[in-house]
């Protein structure tokens, strides 16, 4: 019998991805600002007083077709607000993937173009990542937002 009706591909978070997102979390600046696809992820409500969370599958289909057909280039707009000496991070996560694909929001391959987008452009520098997922902070620019 299949745990939570199957569900489980999207409820249990393997010490690896809650380590990713422990080391986001953890290591995030006061004023920061973690940018995901949607909330499940480990730790999606820590440090809330101290650190944003920004979830753009929740935001007008409008804006979600806009990261879709510029993925990089919107989301690095979306985050150009943070004010120093916080950072903006993209998370993505093998819980979030399974969840967007099993509720039919986003599917596993639209996600990864996304993030293919955000790993190619030279506005996004890795950070962090593992067999769970992946983390992308926006680089700082000078001047005007990117």
């Amino acid at each position: 019998m299949p745990a939570y009706a199957g569900k489980d591909r999207l409820s249990y978070f393997p010490p690896e991805e809650v380590e990713l997102v422990r080391q986001v979390i953890d290591g995030a600046p006061s004023g920061s600002l973690v940018v995901a696809a949607h909330r499940n992820y480990p730790l999606a409500y820590a440090s809330y007083g101290e650190v944003g969370h920004y979830w753009f599958l929740e935001d007008a289909k409008s804006h979600v077709r806009e990261v879709l057909d510029d993925p990089a280039g919107t989301l690095a707009r979306d985050m150009a607000g943070v004010a120093p000496p916080g950072r903006a991070y993209f998370l993505l996560t093998r819980g979030q993937i399974a969840s967007s694909g099993m509720n039919g929001m986003l599917s596993a391959a639209e996600l990864r173009r996304i993030e293919r987008s955000v790993a190619d452009s030279p506005l996004f520098e890795r950070v962090g990542g593992n067999s769970a997922g992946v983390v992308y902070a926006l680089r700082p620019t000078t001047g005007s937002t990117p």
